[in-house]
């Protein structure tokens, strides 16, 4: 674990948290009261697949023992996807 792998982790877990809200909104807008709805095929929740990949692929580099060789262009990913949030 490093510092910069922490970071990269709770970006992620942010985004992830993020794209649940976004769920439930699209629950909320389209008037769905089910107990239990299963969804899927909408952008929202394919957004939120992703997100959840992205999550799970952090917490394992974040929980590596070795340092990874594509940090850099996972960082420059990341900060694309920070800045792109930040408009939303």
């Amino acid at each position: 674990m490093n510092r910069d792998s922490i970071h990269v982790a709770k970006v992620e877990a942010l985004r992830f948290l993020h794209r649940v809200d976004a769920l439930e909104r699209y629950f909320v807008v389209n008037h769905v009261n089910m107990p239990n709805p299963i969804w899927f095929g909408t952008m929202e929740t394919a957004a939120l697949r992703r997100a959840s990949m992205d999550l799970t692929r952090a917490l394992a580099k974040m929980r590596s023992r070795r340092p990874s060789d594509d940090t850099d262009h996972y960082k420059t990913a990341l900060q694309s996807r920070c800045r792109v949030q930040s408009k939303v």
